[in-house]
């Protein structure tokens, strides 16, 4: 990105290698975030292999972007090719080339033929061109005819593959190697759209007379078709998906396109949208597996569908040493059932339990659940039924252990059933089956802090259990019951464990932390041998004082939180307010059962802002609740442009099993909350990028989550882990995880930021 940078400004037109059949995903953000006003061709390469109806949409697509023409290209036909030197001049009216020649940048990810095109636009071998995904590793300058000078960057890979599909379209056609994603779940992605756009091509080449009913259907035949069996005559799935790709690429299914203009609009508003979801329904799958004292963890991507990928793949180096009986288990849900997840491996691990990374390898398999939502519950279930068909011996626990009866009726064979935060009746159901190990208690440690699900600088720290609120659109109290606050010492006992282990950043969670010690009113415990109130405000200052990153989650607007404020504006904690707010019609609130004065909110979060400028407020929304009028719809719109929020989520409303709600009269229409939802989402996105863009030009802090051959992406104090955006450091591959380092905003998109280390 740095040597893309500094050339940049001597660059009159850029030339955007695309793949015809993937031109958006094949497409980099980097570059308009580059190329500014600078004119674009966009070059649709192996226009021979793409749906020729399709590519025109492409071409008519981007022709309607600022300064920015397209042209489809087949390397087969070189006057295509040459055309684009014609298109370069023709986009550069003012320019006289007889006095200076233009100047042409090209840029692209790997394996789009970029090298293939400068070869043939110079007309001898200068490029280095290949199968191998980003082959061109240095950045040249070509002089061409028509007095064009090109200027060759090294290819480099979409930031961050997303929405996911882009990612296994780029897998599909061979643009980024086939080791980044599962290859079964390559082929399957293929299958199921042949199938959906060109069931007629697809049954052709391969000879079928029947049109398979789904993608595995599909693959079955192709195996069946080409030989590809093993023993038993059991079809090779792996093989047949090898055989449909490879068809697919060398285009003997004939001219395929995988993506069309308004798929990928629908897309960006599903997967960018939709799915950044609220902390507390955000539904992470785990399997989990041990590396040495601590634990690992294979997460599944959370913005994509339920519907349950295989189990975490087993990694060599993380296999386990311990020789006691062997447990395997499965976190679904929100933080705060992570933290529950946390709190019975570390039970398991000090009592001498091996915590291993597969059904196969376990004598017995806990699933702890997640139950707020039908989409979960559904999950859950799943998760239950591949545990039982792959194991056999399934132990269930957490939120949906609260309706044993729902869990019996659908798999009666599950071991046992608890509810959630029921740690001790988890390790007894465990005992009754899998008896208490011999172990030596000196060779198998378990941390200070316990067993840890998060990468190592950012811990959940979770205050209470239960809710004392009775909102018509959830069943939390039924299953966690009323509110219970943990002693103010035990609490910041192990917040001071978690930051002795190198944690930096802590995030608060619970039901409703704002309630924090009402339970218990409010009375004084100890910590250091000194007394502190069981309070939110208490909490806080304590916190404050440990010299770490403090994050507040679940933040029910009580009158108090107004104290919180002057503590995040003297960086004590982070001026960050996840804060519920639901709705803004008066009527809906009190449908909701939810505080209904939403002009004294917006009055609240001007002052908020008086004293912490920098505050950052998240919330979360529910639009199409029952009875909810296009009067009442518009009211929440109304109140959204007014309160600009930093980062927002949106539910279209469902019912939930148990929910008053349920009750309401007037439901919404599914097709009216659809519309309601994305004239939502648009109006907030709008909002988001506005607000982010502000920060061009800012130093602001970034806390590194990960690093790779790419560069740093990291999260600013106004970016909670997995539901908020991030920061993109490109390049920076020597930055560490838990690194906390200086960085100056160069670019913002709706939700993420670009920036650059300071030096």
């Amino acid at each position: 990105r740095k040597e893309i940078a500094e050339v940049m400004p001597q660059v009159d037109i850029i030339i955007e290698m695309l793949d015809a059949r993937i031109p958006f995903s094949s497409e980099n953000p980097l570059v308009p975030q580059l190329r500014k006003d600078t004119p674009c061709i966009k070059v649709l390469n192996k226009a021979d292999l793409a749906d020729p109806a399709l590519t025109a949409r492409w071409v008519d697509y981007f022709a309607k972007q600022k300064n920015v023409r397209a042209i489809p290209i087949s390397q087969q036909q070189p006057e295509q090719i040459k055309a684009l030197l014609e298109l370069c001049n023709s986009m550069l009216p003012e320019r006289n080339l007889e006095v200076r020649a233009a100047r042409a940048m090209i840029m692209g990810i790997p394996n789009v033929g970029k090298s293939t095109l400068i070869n043939t636009l110079a007309g001898r071998i200068i490029a280095k061109t290949g199968n191998e995904a980003g082959v061109t590793k240095a950045q040249q300058r070509i002089k061409l005819e028509n007095n064009v000078i090109l200027t060759d960057t090294p290819g480099f890979l979409w930031p961050k593959l997303s929405p996911t599909t882009c990612g296994y379209r780029l897998a599909v056609t061979g643009a980024i190697k086939d080791t980044v994603f599962d290859y079964a779940d390559i082929a399957l992605f293929a299958a199921e759209y042949l199938l959906q756009t060109y069931p007629a091509a697809v049954m052709a080449r391969f000879g079928l007379t029947e049109q398979p009913e789904n993608d595995l259907a599909l693959l079955d035949a192709i195996g069946m078709r080409r030989g590809a069996m093993r023993k038993g005559g059991v079809v090779d799935l792996e093989k047949a998906g090898a055989i449909l790709i490879t068809e697919l690429r060398a285009g003997n299914l004939g001219p395929i396109t995988l993506e069309t203009p308004e798929m990928v609009s629908q897309e960006l508003i599903d997967a960018k949208i939709e799915n950044r979801e609220p902390l507390g329904i955000m539904r992470a799958r785990f399997f989990l597996y041990p590396a040495q004292a601590t634990m690992s963890v294979q997460t599944f991507d959370p913005s994509q569908t339920t519907t349950l990928d295989t189990p975490a793949k087993t990694l060599a180096e993380q296999a386990s040493n311990g020789t006691g009986s062997k447990i395997g288990f499965v976190s679904l849900g929100c933080p705060k059932n992570l933290v529950d997840s946390e709190r019975i491996l570390t039970q398991l691990k000090a009592e001498g339990y091996n915590i291993v990374p597969s059904y196969d390898d376990a004598e017995l398999v806990i699933v702890n659940t997640c139950g707020f939502i039908d989409s979960a519950v559904q999950e859950s279930l799943d998760t239950i039924g591949e545990a039982l068909a792959e194991n056999g011996k399934v132990i269930v626990t957490g939120c949906l252990g609260a309706r044993e009866d729902e869990i019996r009726e659908v798999h009666p064979n599950v071991l046992g059933i608890t509810g959630p935060h029921s740690y001790e009746n988890v390790l007894k159901q465990v005992h009754e089956f899998v008896p208490k190990p011999k172990y030596d208690p000196f060779t198998m440690l378990v941390p200070d802090h316990g067993v840890k699900l998060t990468p190592k600088h950012y811990a959940y720290l979770k205050i209470s259990e239960g809710c004392n609120h009775r909102c018509t659109f959830c069943i939390i109290p039924s299953m966690r019951g009323d509110l219970v606050s943990r002693p103010i010492g035990e609490v910041l006992d192990e917040a001071q464990r978690l930051k002795n282990a190198g944690v930096k950043e802590l995030l608060i969670i619970s039901q409703d932390t704002s309630a924090y010690g009402v339970d218990v009113k409010h009375r004084t415990g100890f910590w250091n041998g000194q007394p502190v109130k069981t309070s939110m405000q208490s909490l806080c200052e304590a916190l404050g004082e440990m010299g770490i990153w403090v994050r507040l989650h679940y933040v029910y607007p009580y009158p108090h939180v107004d104290d919180i404020i002057p503590l995040m504006a003297q960086g004590k904690i982070l001026p960050y307010l996840d804060i519920p707010f639901q709705h803004a019609s008066p009527r809906i609130l009190k449908l909701m059962k939810r505080p209904g004065q939403a002009e004294k909110v917006l009055e609240r979060i001007k002052k908020w802002r008086q004293i912490c400028p920098d505050l950052t407020i998240r919330s979360t929304f529910i639009v199409g609740f029952p009875g909810e009028t296009e009067e009442d719809f518009q009211l929440l719109l109304d109140w959204l442009q007014e309160a600009q929020l930093d980062r927002v989520g949106c539910f279209k409303y469902s019912p939930v099993d148990g929910a008053k709600a349920n009750e309401l009269p007037d439901p919404v229409p599914e097709d009216v909350k659809e519309e309601r939802y994305h004239r939502f989402m648009q109006l907030q996105q709008a909002i988001s990028a506005e607000r982010l863009q502000a920060k061009v030009g800012r130093t602001i802090s970034v806390l590194i989550d990960e690093v790779d051959d790419e560069g740093a992406i990291g999260r600013s104090f106004a970016d909670a882990p997995e539901i908020d955006g991030a920061v993109y450091l490109n390049g920076e591959t020597s930055l560490k995880p838990g690194q906390l380092v200086q960085a100056v905003v160069e670019h913002a998109d709706e939700y993420d930021l670009w920036a650059t280390l300071v030096e």
